[in-house]
């Protein structure tokens, strides 16, 4: 049983999902707001 790997999927996994959430806020801020 490897925990170590499976926690660090899961870590990996939840950083990508934040970073795409942040990204997808802040395009969609930017080009709605600034223009």
């Amino acid at each position: 049983m490897d925990i170590l790997q499976f926690i660090l999927q899961v870590l990996l996994g939840i950083t990508s999902v934040l970073l795409t959430l942040l990204i997808l806020l802040h395009k969609g801020r930017g080009g709605g707001l600034s223009d």
